[in-house]
């Protein structure tokens, strides 16, 4: 049997060119039997035989039969390996690149290559993730219906909650507290759950949270009735426990003596609105009943109003038609600089001031 020359010196006459079919690339050399020298065809001493090396040949062809191209230079590149006119690096990167999205041939080729110069993929680790993620939710799940083997009700309904978080997206914190109901007892699952699916953990810690907060004001208390703290110590443990919930601070009053009670800061802005609204009711009420036989007043002065909130009217034209409904009701237009302050300077303008 013809053998490819060592040297690389016949290589060339037996090798076909880049426009060659391929189909007779080196068949001389296949034996009858299958077997025959793992040299042949380039293929490295130890690995697969001539003919496997032929078969990945014919799978390169059929792979690409629309891309003709492709499979051409897959054999130039072979052809120029097997007579040392590239190098390992050279063909695999070109192989790579050839190849790119069909990683089966791309690891087939190596079967020409030296042990210890293989080609290795790079791990599409977001697939694999995926992989493993989805073997651990089917662990998960048989896991819980063996748990509840004798209590089927609890599996099929985990199963529905689980259906209606990911079909019509559910809300995490319904899901958390339906599932822990169901795993009660098993708080072994309930972790596992905040595994299986991540955004659960962040309910997890928050109840956590306010679990450890209760526990903590609880040891305030005790602390406080032992007097192992004293009423400032004790206050200010529980102003940053309940920061935020001022209603919870100040319930906590009834546990200190009269003239140590918590004070809280007031928030001036807020107060201070809600006195202006107040005030603001008052004032149209009172316009409401002096007109009550004149309620077509009453009715202009809140379209003047609407018009000067909405539509930004200039404060000297509101004015004027405001002195003109008000017209021998002096208290009135004074309390109306009160309720809308820009009228003031109109006023005192008006004036002479």
């Amino acid at each position: 049997m013809k053998r490819l020359g060592d040297d690389g010196s016949s290589s060339q006459s037996n090798l076909p060119s880049g426009s060659s079919s391929g189909d007779s690339y080196g068949q001389s050399q296949v034996p009858a039997s299958g077997g025959g020298a793992g040299s042949d065809l380039g293929c490295t001493t130890g690995k697969p035989t001539t003919y496997e090396c032929l078969s990945y040949i014919k799978d390169v062809k059929e792979t690409f039969q629309d891309q003709r191209e492709k499979y051409d230079m897959f054999l130039e590149v072979l052809n120029d390996f097997k007579a040392q006119r590239t190098d390992i690096v050279g063909a695999s990167a070109r192989v790579k690149e050839l190849f790119e999205g069909h990683n089966n041939l791309i690891s087939r080729f190596n079967i020409f290559l030296p042990k210890g110069y293989e080609i290795t993929l790079e791990v599409d680790e977001a697939a694999l993730q995926k992989k493993v993620e989805l073997k651990g939710a089917i662990k998960f799940v048989n896991k819980i219906k063996r748990r509840f083997q004798n209590n089927e009700h609890v599996y099929k309904a985990f199963l529905d909650c689980l259906n209606t978080y990911r079909k019509e997206h559910k809300d995490i914190n319904k899901v958390y507290n339906e599932v822990s109901i169901l795993f009660d007892g098993h708080p072994d699952l309930l972790d596992e759950f905040t595994t299986f699916i991540p955004e659960a953990a962040s309910v997890s810690a928050k109840n956590l949270d306010q679990r450890e907060k209760y526990d903590m004001f609880l040891e305030v208390l005790n602390d406080f009735k032992a007097q192992r703290t004293d009423i400032v110590g004790a206050s200010a443990r529980v102003k940053e426990l309940f920061e935020g919930h001022n209603n919870l601070i100040s319930r906590f009053n009834i546990f200190l003596p009269k003239g140590y009670e918590i004070t809280l800061e007031v928030d001036e802005a807020a107060l201070q609105k809600k006195v202006e609204l107040k005030g603001a009711i008052k004032f149209v009420n009172k316009i409401k009943r002096r007109f009550q036989n004149n309620e077509h007043v009453y009715k202009a002065f809140l379209d003047c109003l609407n018009t000067y909130r909405k539509e930004h009217k200039d404060i000297n034209k509101v004015y004027n038609e405001v002195s003109i409904l008000f017209d021998g009701h002096p208290d009135l237009l004074d309390e109306f600089t009160t309720f809308i302050p820009e009228a003031a300077s109109v006023s005192a303008k008006n004036l002479g001031l």
